[in-house]
């Protein structure tokens, strides 16, 4: 099977979180993205995207040689021989966020990964089980760590949160 790569674009707008207020009515508000202009309208994160790395990965844990596959404190791994390398896991933070703008945000302490990258430059993923999340992003990765930071639509104070994230990347060149 070859491998069809999707080559991911960010989505770059004139105005990045920005957003309007809608009264519901009943008490609830609803934020309403008030982005400017779309400047590039990135690679959407559709189904499709998402389920050809995910049947890649199949294939590869069918037809590639795993050499090494680990759990730790930090999570899970697999590397392969052809150096590509899968991590997971989770980590739990304590989320005091403060106002960005018309959104709320934190930068978060440095995560440990599972295992080491050869570079700085793997893919990483991450979602919020909470309901005040809006969403995630990584300030900076390093062979060994990432530093999330989370965006909330409201003040959060001293909420304990669960964040999942996923990395992709070479273990070696």
């Amino acid at each position: 099977m070859a491998y069809s790569k999707t080559i991911w674009t960010n989505r770059e707008v004139e105005k990045p979180r920005t957003y309007t207020l809608q009264d519901n009515g009943d008490g609830t508000t609803t934020l309403i993205p008030a982005e400017g202009n779309i400047i590039s309208a990135g690679t959407p994160i559709m189904a499709d995207n998402l389920n050809n790395i995910e049947e890649y990965l199949e294939y590869l844990s069918i037809n590639s040689d795993v050499v090494d596959k680990a759990q730790n404190g930090n999570g899970s791994y697999i590397r392969w021989a052809n150096g590509q390398q899968l991590m997971w896991g989770q980590a739990s933070y304590v989320i005091t966020t403060g106002a960005v703008g018309s959104v709320f945000a934190q930068t978060l302490p440095l995560k440990a990964l599972p295992a080491d990258f050869s570079h700085n430059t793997y893919y990483v993923g991450m979602t919020g089980y909470f309901t005040e999340c809006m969403s995630l992003d990584i300030r900076t990765r390093a062979y060994t760590t990432i530093e999330p930071r989370i965006f909330t639509s409201v003040a959060v104070t001293s909420k304990t949160v669960d964040l999942g994230f996923f990395c992709f990347g070479r273990w070696y060149e």
